[in-house]
């Protein structure tokens, strides 16, 4: 992650982590939960420019909540926020949909182009990339659900499995 963030920011350039999701659903929480823990230090170099290393980095943390909750596409919230604050990266935090129950909370997929919120569970929103917001965004996201269909699959192969072993012993 150091040299993802490194090919797109200087020592010195503003990010800005955003935690996407639901809060109040729980396999969408990822994001939400991560910002509070995340030590932002924009309004502190800003403010109180001594109490801080010189070298310290501004970051600054949003959770824009979901379309349904606040009637605003994310797309939009971060639009605006960005244009104001002006980080010179986005680094996104967002629980993903998996195709392997294996997968869950055991893997992290980390990308520089961006992310589509919600394409996981055919809930499609607006993307959040360098193409539509003019910064570097890197996504990071953690498998937190799987659809039932992929559990039903995952199940009839293991039960199959387990058949065909029976037969041969």
């Amino acid at each position: 992650l150091r040299d993802t963030i490194g090919e797109h920011a200087k020592n010195t350039d503003g990010i800005m982590i955003v935690g996407l999701g639901n809060l109040y659903v729980t396999p969408d929480a990822l994001g939400p939960k991560v910002v509070p823990e995340i030590e932002v230090t924009r309004h502190i170099l800003e403010y109180m420019p001594k109490a801080m290393p010189e070298d310290t980095r501004p970051v600054s943390a949003i959770s824009p909540g979901v379309l349904g909750i606040t009637g605003i596409e994310t797309m939009e919230i971060l639009k605006g926020v960005v244009d104001n604050v002006k980080p010179k990266l986005l680094i996104v935090i967002d629980a993903l949909a998996s195709r392997s129950i294996d997968r869950i909370s055991s893997s992290i997929q980390i990308a520089d182009t961006g992310i589509v919120p919600g394409a996981g569970v055919e809930n499609k929103r607006k993307e959040i990339s360098k193409k539509t917001l003019g910064i570097p965004v890197i996504a990071i996201g953690i498998p937190t659900v799987v659809d039932l269909a992929t559990v039903t699959n995952e199940c009839i192969d293991i039960f199959i499995e387990n058949l065909q072993e029976k037969a041969m012993s």
